[in-house]
């Protein structure tokens, strides 16, 4: 892979995304960059592309939107269309620079509502701290800090 090639993470909602932008936002002291609301595609491409967006193009569902969390690029969007995919499990697994920062957003995200704690903070061969939660939209967060590989 050469250096101009980027791989994103993309997490898929069902019609809350605009509610899940907000929660990151605050959990990961970001702010969501290129927000591209669905009523806002191009009519030719409702057309050509996705003819199914179509029926979507007075909406204020989210087709795409970026959000960045420790230099990692997260795309985030509502599914409409017949392309897209709904996953079986939704996962985003951070790997954090130092155990006290991965500490540090593992807090906001319990503060900020979770629904299940699947693994309560801990420290692994492989980095100094490790924890898995849930969040309240279904959302898996595995945070590793200190990461020794």
């Amino acid at each position: 892979m050469d250096k101009t090639t980027k791989v994103n993470n993309a997490i898929i909602f069902d019609g809350n995304c605009a509610e899940a932008i907000a929660y990151y936002e605050k959990i990961f002291n970001t702010k969501a960059k290129k927000v591209l609301r669905y009523k806002d595609v191009p009519e030719i491409v409702q057309d050509d592309v996705y003819p199914r967006m179509k029926d979507f193009s007075g909406s204020e569902l989210i087709r795409m939107a970026v959000i960045e969390i420790g230099g990692v690029s997260f795309r985030l969007l509502d599914l409409v269309d017949e392309i897209d995919m709904q996953p079986t499990e939704r996962l985003a697994f951070m790997v954090i620079d130092t155990a006290p920062n991965a500490k540090m957003y593992y807090e906001n995200i319990i503060k900020a509502g979770c629904i299940e704690i699947q693994v309560s903070p801990r420290k692994r061969f492989f980095s100094d701290f490790n924890a898995i939660v849930v969040d309240k939209f279904g959302i898996k967060w595995t945070f590793e800090g200190g990461y020794k590989f």
